[in-house]
């Protein structure tokens, strides 16, 4: 999928894009897909990789790369290869300090979507950003 090109028009379409990015992983990985004022991608990334249960994220160098690629709002993204994808108390608590962090810099966190070995979970859908 050319990353110039892909506008995330839905929450399937999101859903769609990362299963194909996250699905097969068989480690933890953490990515970002920044997006312009008008949703389109115009830059997917993997920052972190972790082990089979975690992934150490510092939200620090998610506002670096956003700010380098000039990106109005972010989607962070990561998976649980291993199981469910219900996020875990840390999964919740991260997504809020980088909320706060890039809120200051003026950058929105659109969602945060875990990809479960079976399922999906959003922040934005579930009402939790």
């Amino acid at each position: 999928v050319s990353q110039s090109r892909y506008c995330i028009t839905n929450s399937q379409s999101l859903i769609d894009y990362l299963n194909i990015q996250l699905r097969s992983e068989k480690r933890e990985i953490f990515a970002c897909l920044l997006l312009n004022p008008h949703l389109q991608l115009i830059h997917y990334e993997v920052l972190f990789q972790g082990t089979l249960t975690e992934v150490s994220v510092h939200p620090r160098e998610i506002a670096t790369l956003a700010l380098h690629h000039y990106a109005d709002s972010v989607i962070l993204a990561h998976n649980h290869p291993q199981g469910s994808a219900k996020p875990s108390k840390a999964d919740i608590d991260l997504t809020h300090t980088i909320k706060r962090a890039l809120r200051l810099l003026e950058i929105t966190v659109y969602d945060h979507v875990i990809i479960g070995e079976q399922d999906y979970f959003s922040f934005a859908q579930q009402g939790m950003l």
